[in-house]
């Protein structure tokens, strides 16, 4: 009995003195007595981390401990302050990206939006049919001197049609305007019972330029032909004759060669005094549409001469043609004045389709 008691006091006196020890050490640890070491130690092998991989982000649970008895028990309340902000940190970088995705949503939103509203007017700009009047369409977008233009003719309109058109038929249709296209391209698209056509066409000058031209060329044609021509009281056909007399006296033929892109229009005429054969043939329309005659372009070939243009006049309902540069070269004036097709059919050829039907004897005065 007395040797079991012994044991038994060791075993209690044992337990108490490590009480007694841990119960010192964390009162040293608190408050800072005689821990230096140790508390440097903890800091040392602890700072450079950022969490525990566990719960508090430190390696090890004995870390972590480590870690919050410097934070809470020494004073440490740094620790925990760059803690917070990282949180607060956290809080913001987490605002900042629910908010950048709220506003990349509305603009994807937005963006939805816009394309069923483009794709809508698109659909309302579609046409139910082919235009029978795409060649006015070019027509218009020669006159605003414009680069774009679509049209919608029926499906049997060839390439070939188009280009006529495009490089011949409409561009003369516009008389006093001759700063040449020097390009064209387009794009196509097959449709139920019509082609579509994107057609893009660069000019020889500077767009802004052609419309000062234009406008140029309109005042000076209002101020001094107008002013000149005395056609009060006068019947068509002496309108006609007047207007041949004085492009004649007013302008010369254009040499040598190479012509220049003002030559070929009524703006070359009038300011240079100098133009080409279509020069004159659209210095004659402008003066014509401004007097109340109808006039209109023919373009052509001289057989074994090239290309080259004239006009066709109406007068008492009938149309005849008037060539005003052969007339200027000729030596008679009236060599070709008011002539029907028979008189150039035999070395000119033209598409007589693309204009109206000429009477078929000169005009007689």
């Amino acid at each position: 009995m007395k040797l079991r008691n012994s044991k038994k006091g060791s075993i209690l006196y044992i337990a108490a003195l490590v009480i007694v020890s841990a119960a010192v050490l964390v009162f040293c640890i608190m408050f800072g007595r005689g821990t230096d070491n140790t508390i440097d130690k903890i800091i040392h092998e602890h700072d450079d981390e950022d969490r525990y991989a566990g719960l508090g982000g430190r390696p090890t649970i004995e870390a972590e401990l480590d870690y919050m008895i410097l934070k809470y028990a020494n004073g440490l309340d740094h620790l925990k302050e760059d803690e917070d902000d990282d949180d607060q940190q956290d809080d913001d970088q987490k605002k900042d990206d629910d908010q950048q995705d709220d506003d990349q949503k509305k603009d994807d939103d937005q963006q939805d939006d816009d394309q069923k509203k483009d794709d809508q007017q698109d659909d309302d700009k579609k046409p139910e049919g082919p235009d029978p009047d795409w060649k006015n369409q070019i027509f218009a977008m020669y006159k605003a001197v414009d680069t774009d233009v679509t049209i919608t003719p029926a499906k049997d309109v060839t390439f070939d049609t188009i280009f006529q058109a495009l490089d011949i038929e409409c561009r003369y249709m516009t008389g006093e305007d001759g700063i040449f296209p020097k390009w064209y391209s387009y794009t196509t698209s097959e449709h139920e019972d019509y082609n579509l056509w994107n057609l893009h066409v660069d000019y020889t000058r500077d767009i802004d330029e052609i419309k000062r031209i234009k406008e140029m060329t309109a005042e000076k044609e209002d101020a001094e032909v107008a002013a000149k021509l005395n056609v009060a009281g006068m019947s068509d056909e002496q309108k006609i004759n007047a207007v041949n007399e004085f492009v004649c006296d007013y302008t010369e033929y254009y040499s040598p060669e190479p012509y220049p892109d003002q030559s070929h229009t009524a703006y070359g005429a009038l300011f240079e005094y100098e133009c080409v054969c279509d020069g004159y043939s659209r210095f004659v329309k402008m003066i014509c549409d401004d007097i109340g005659i109808d006039c209109k372009i023919v373009i052509g070939d001289v057989i074994n001469a090239g290309g080259h243009a004239w006009n066709l006049v109406k007068i008492d309902g009938k149309w005849y043609h008037l060539d005003v540069t052969w007339n200027d070269g000729c030596g008679n004036r009236k060599e070709y004045y008011l002539i029907p097709d028979s008189f150039l059919d035999p070395y000119r050829v033209w598409n007589h389709d693309m204009y109206p039907e000429v009477s078929k004897t000169p005009y007689n005065r």
